[in-house]
């Protein structure tokens, strides 16, 4: 009779030892790894169990199997949404697994502006934590690999001015290719759609004359007007000196020197006739409807006033004359 009770008492020390072991060493395992914070992503078709092993091997949690082990104890509440979520480093496994059940991932509206250069663009996306200035730009460099999104291949073989300018919803973390696709993807629906069907060289064109009338004026008035001087001077042979083609050529937006205007690049519409054998930049669509239907006119010169409208001519004489009137010190 002793002997059965010791046996009992061994066997019940040997339970409890074994609860006390998995107490320890599921509190071990709950244990914040350290402080701050980090992002991570939630994909779509994730399960419980795979989250709590990619936050294991990001190093987000000390153990997945533990955290795992707890939420089926517990079975909390919630459930997982594809998206990305900042994680505190310092909160303990078991509640990152809540955060994530239980609040909505990350929502980051990014607005891309007309008239951004590609380095611009770059720079910007890289800042919001979508994709890296050096991966944007290698996949700019490659469009085929957008071929499906954007629905053709631009004849330069770059996305230069066929990203589109609009708002954005583009969390931190978003890969280049992701944000890359979805901004092609978005010139297909909302310039494209609008344009019509028109050969891939006229595009092209209207795209380069479109983010020139981009960097001209700001006034959507002005923006046809500002095409039809544009094709008037390509249909005579007329160079076209916008001064846009060497701020970009010299990859600097300023006041403009005389030594400036004679920079060596294939973009210096100073020194070179026709188009630029690209966009300068990515125009918004008012400025690519203003390049696919230009206003119908004899003008061959503006010159913008303080307020930023445009005085026209058709000769030189008179583009002269009005350069006076906007200096102050022509007559009316």
């Amino acid at each position: 009779m002793v002997r059965r009770w010791k046996i009992w008492a061994l066997f019940i020390v040997l339970i409890c030892a074994a609860f006390a072991g998995c107490a320890f060493f599921l509190e071990r395992s709950l244990v914040p790894v350290s402080g701050g914070v980090e992002y991570f992503r939630v994909l779509k078709g994730d399960n419980v169990q795979r989250v709590c092993a990619r936050l294991e091997s990001q190093g987000l949690i000390r153990s997945g199997a533990g955290v795992m082990f707890k939420y089926r104890m517990t079975r909390p509440k919630g459930s997982l949404h594809a998206g990305v979520y900042a994680i505190d480093r310092s909160m303990r496994g078991d509640a990152i697994l809540n955060q994530l059940l239980q609040t909505e991932p990350i929502q980051q509206r990014i607005i891309v502006r007309p008239g951004l250069w590609t380095r611009q663009l770059t720079a910007f996306l890289a800042s919001k934590g979508v994709g890296d200035e050096k991966s944007l730009f290698d996949a700019i460099s490659n469009a085929s690999l957008f071929r499906k999104p954007l629905g053709f291949v631009p004849k330069s073989g770059r996305l230069d001015g066929y990203l589109f300018p609009d708002s954005y919803d583009f969390p931190p973390t978003t890969s280049a290719l992701e944000a890359l696709s979805k901004m092609c993807e978005t010139f297909h629906n909302k310039a494209l759609a609008r344009l019509g069907n028109v050969s891939a060289e006229r595009l092209h064109e209207i795209v380069i004359v479109g983010s020139l009338v981009e960097k001209e004026t700001r006034f959507d008035s002005e923006r046809a007007r500002i095409a039809g001087v544009i094709y008037n001077r390509l249909r005579i042979g007329m160079p076209l000196q916008i001064d846009a083609t060497v701020t970009f050529a010299l990859g600097k937006e300023r006041r403009l020197s005389f030594a400036d205007y004679k920079v060596q690049s294939a973009y210096n519409t100073y020194l070179h006739k026709g188009l630029p054998p690209g966009p300068i930049c990515s125009p918004g669509l008012p400025s690519m409807m203003a390049a696919a239907h230009p206003e119908k006119h004899d003008y061959l010169f503006y010159v913008a006033k303080e307020d930023g409208h445009s005085l026209f001519s058709k000769t030189y004489a008179d583009h002269l004359r009005q350069i006076e009137i906007v200096r102050g010190r022509g007559k009316r």
